[in-house]
Order: C-alpha cells, then sequence, then structure tokens
C-alpha cells in the first residue's frame, strides 16, 4: 500500500502529462504481477490516477466551478475507498474534491464526475436518464461503454488508453480539452 501511495504522490507532485501516468500504470501493473502483490486491495488505484487527471482536462459550465467537486462512484465501496484516499483534499482549481459512495441513482446529478465500475455497467442507462441534461462527466471502464453513452471509457488493454464520446459530453454541456481527445479513440452512439 506504501508503494502505490507514494508512486500515486510522486506523480501528483510532478504533474507528470497522461501519457506518462499511462506508462507508470502498465509499469505498475507489470511490477506488481512480477513480484506477487496482490491487487485485489488496490481497486480503484488506477482509476484515482486517471480521474485525476481528467479533472483538469474537461471544462464545466461557470456555474459548476463554484463549492465542492464531487466525485461519486457508482456501488463499489472498496474502489470508492481506493479513489477517496487518493483524491480527497486534492483541487480542482479551487474546488475540493470529495468522492462520494452511490448505491441508488438518486443525487448523481449533484457530482461532477460519475464513475461507473465495470461489474455495474448495466446500470448506465439509468444513470444517464437521471443527469440528462445535467452537466455531469461519466467514466466507466470497458471497451464499447462510450458508444453505449458515457462520455469517457477506460480501457483495458489497446494502443488508445480511452474511449471518448465527444458528442455526448458536449450535449451534458461540458468540454473536453484536446490533449486528452489525441490519446483517446472518439466514438459516438448512445444518448
Amino acid at each position: 500500500m506504501k508503494f502505490f501511495s507514494s508512486i500515486f504522490a510522486a506523480i501528483v507532485r510532478q504533474g507528470l502529462r497522461l501519457r506518462r501516468w499511462c506508462f507508470i500504470s502498465l509499469v505498475m501493473l507489470v511490477f506488481s504481477s512480477a513480484s506477487g502483490i496482490d491487487l485485489a486491495g488496490q481497486q480503484g488505484l488506477f482509476e484515482s490516477l486517471y480521474i485525476l487527471k481528467m479533472t483538469g482536462m474537461v471544462r464545466y459550465p461557470a456555474e459548476r466551478t463554484n463549492g465542492e467537486y464531487i466525485i461519486g462512484v457508482v456501488g463499489s465501496p472498496d474502489i470508492a475507498a481506493q479513489i477517496d484516499r487518493s483524491l480527497t483534499g486534492k483541487k480542482v482549481g479551487e474546488q475540493t474534491i470529495k468522492v462520494r459512495l452511490f448505491d441508488e441513482i438518486t443525487g448523481l446529478g449533484n457530482c461532477h464526475i460519475i464513475f461507473l465500475p465495470d461489474q455495474y455497467s448495466k446500470k448506465l442507462a439509468r444513470i444517464l436518464d437521471a443527469v440528462r441534461g445535467k452537466p455531469v462527466l461519466i467514466i466507466t471502464k470497458g471497451t464499447g461503454m462510450a458508444r453505449e453513452g458515457s462520455h469517457i471509457s477506460i480501457l483495458a488493454s489497446g494502443e488508445k488508453k480511452f474511449e471518448i464520446n465527444k458528442k455526448a459530453a458536449e450535449n451534458a454541456g461540458l468540454r473536453i480539452q484536446d490533449e486528452l481527445l489525441r490519446l483517446a479513440t472518439i466514438v459516438e452512439g448512445g444518448q
């Protein structure tokens, strides 16, 4: 645990670009597999690295730039706890990040980001309906989720590390910066 926390802290301090984050994530995965480190207790670490970097690459309407910056995690207490340990207290501009676990769909419209772990992907359509018309970035895991309407989907492998549904993000009032778009496969579909 201390190993991963120190790596995360070093990455944040150095302000490395997203490509380097992807490389470091891959190195950590290879190292942990080779050394027998149990990644089950580290669920959410890689996601928290990506989410933190993405917070600075998405522009929200002016009315969403005050108060707390809320990251909602749907359904997974373990992942929510890891993301909370990694991100709580960090800032996006002047907004302090707060991580909240949601078991239900209600209340998600107050989030800036909703992270939907892959095992809860069946809830995507209901989440999209619940936040329709609100500037909420929806991040999922797995190929094809952005085509179903999420804004960013973290991929497990491949040259491109993300799928981005730029049109769906724009329809939600969000602007994804070109730096992130260049690292992704742009897809269409969903709502």
